[in-house]
């Protein structure tokens, strides 16, 4: 994918993009075919390992059909990046996982989702401040390239969503560095 094509896209468009990667899944119970969204799914073996697009994993993983092979953001993967990210000086950017944000905004759903008891709440109250830690701190890195014009190998390490926002206030500032320059 070019940066100028990422670039172009929303936030919205890269949340759609993500619900149509395909995720490998097992199926968790024997399940005869099912008609979803006009596709027919299925049908699965217990134990059958199969590839389908993440929104329709979703809901086959809530209706306790299937898991996803490899839950690709957890606990254990935000603590991680959110340590990863407090060691770092602010001029150093780190390549976050594909789909970072598009995954946190689900886990951090699903998470709240399921705050029904006071330990699940804790837990979706732990991970938003680590997710907001992380999210402040690579908006700060975000911030300091816009001021600048960043070298492309180091625009390739923004996420989508970083990219989106860098594109939306370097284009603000070039902007404002022009009229103040007279250079219009």
């Amino acid at each position: 994918m070019t940066v100028m094509m990422v670039s172009q896209k929303t936030i919205k468009d890269i949340d759609i993009e993500f619900s149509h990667t395909p995720r490998r899944m097992a199926a968790l119970r024997d399940c005869p075919e099912v008609k979803m969204a006009g596709l027919a799914i299925g049908p699965f073996k217990r134990g059958e390992i199969f590839e389908i697009e993440y929104s329709i994993g979703r809901i086959l993983k809530k209706r306790g059909i299937a898991k996803f092979e490899d839950e690709l953001l957890n606990r254990e993967a935000i603590l991680k990046i959110h340590w990863k990210e407090g060691v770092q000086t602010a001029e150093r950017l780190s390549t976050l996982p594909e789909h970072f944000y598009p995954m946190l905004r689900q886990l951090l759903s699903d998470l709240k989702e399921k705050g029904d008891s006071p330990d699940k709440i804790y837990e979706y109250r732990r991970m938003l401040n680590l997710s907001l830690d992380i999210v402040n701190r690579r908006l700060r890195k975000v911030l300091k390239l816009t001021a600048i014009t960043a070298p492309p190998q180091t625009l390739e390490k923004l996420a989508p969503d970083e990219r989106f926002l860098y594109d939306r206030i370097h284009s603000i500032i070039e902007d404002w560095r022009s009229s103040v320059l007279g250079k219009r």
